[in-house]
């Protein structure tokens, strides 16, 4: 299509050449098709410098973030050791530096841009600010909230937490959301601003050092003594396999109601995601240990 369009409007310009009275408008059909093309030409070579800088800008911004990425990949890896800086924030925080880099360098070029000075450009780029400043908000809010939990050391991958009404394993961290795998095996997606706003319980943090606390309560009648309640809850906490002997399992006095005292067993776990498995283990071994002695539970009254 456009070789004939080349051919028909040579063939037509030479043929209003031939004859004088149609000269005039070879003429006019030759400078309305060629007329845009010479403006064009003629702005592409004073454009000449100004593309040269545009593309002096692009490499030498281009092998900044070559280095800055080998730089920060080293400290994911733990080739490269920073006072104070936790390996998993290296490459987040390459993203961060790559999107100040990037837009420093297109403010640069702006001027730089053929056509940047026009009206035309300036009310594009104006209405495209505008889009994306009203669309763009919640997307913003997410990805800022997101490095707010990651510099706060709030959770990582694979940690057991609950977030609001949600309990389960940290399955990944996205830009904008976490993914999270409950014990019922159901992925709940959260967005990190409404994680910033909510309560969040890291179990894996203290479990990692053996200071996570697995406890059940029981209420058992005043008829029988406490030394003994206390050594049975103790005796089935040490039956639960999983539960730490050191530091030992201790026992909390609640609660003295109208017809029973409330006791709590407490027991140390290294392994916060069998938490649910360990808890109901250690229920059955409070049931079984009771009814070993004849001793009845209370609750409810």
């Amino acid at each position: 299509w456009l070789l004939a369009a080349v051919a028909i409007f040579a063939c037509l310009d030479s043929i209003l050449e031939i004859f004088p009275w149609t000269r005039g408008a070879a003429r006019w059909l030759f400078d309305l098709v060629l007329h845009p093309l010479q403006i064009m030409l003629n702005g592409l070579m004073r454009s000449i410098p100004d593309l040269a800088f545009l593309a002096v800008l692009y490499v030498v911004v281009r092998y900044i973030l070559r280095i800055l990425k080998l730089f920060f990949t080293g400290v994911d890896r733990g080739a490269i050791r920073l006072a104070g800086f936790a390996p998993e924030w290296a490459m987040p925080t390459f993203k961060l530096m790559r999107l100040g880099i990037v837009a420093f360098a297109l403010v640069v070029a702006y001027p730089y841009i053929p056509g940047s000075n026009t009206d035309a450009f300036k009310g594009i780029s104006v209405f495209l600010g505008v889009l994306v400043s009203l669309g763009s908000s919640s997307i913003i809010s997410n990805i800022l909230a997101g490095y707010t939990l990651l510099y706060r050391h709030t959770f990582a991958l694979g940690d057991w937490v609950k977030i609001g009404n949600n309990t389960g394993s940290i399955k990944s961290i996205e830009a904008q959301v976490t993914r999270l795998c409950t014990i019922q095996n159901e992925e709940v997606v959260i967005p990190h601003s409404l994680i910033v706003q909510s309560e969040v319980v890291n179990y894996s943090q203290y479990a990692r050092a053996g200071k996570l606390i697995l406890n059940s309560t029981v209420s058992i009648g005043y008829d029988v003594p406490w030394r003994q309640v206390e050594a049975m809850l103790i005796e089935a906490a040490r039956r639960t396999e999983g539960l730490l002997e050191t530091p030992e399992p201790f026992v909390r006095k609640l609660e003295l109601g109208d017809f029973y005292v409330t006791y709590s067993i407490n027991a140390y776990c290294d392994d916060a995601p069998r938490m649910p498995a360990l808890s109901s283990e250690l229920r059955a071994n409070i049931i079984d240990e009771f009814n070993k002695h004849g001793v009845q539970i209370m609750s409810p009254h």
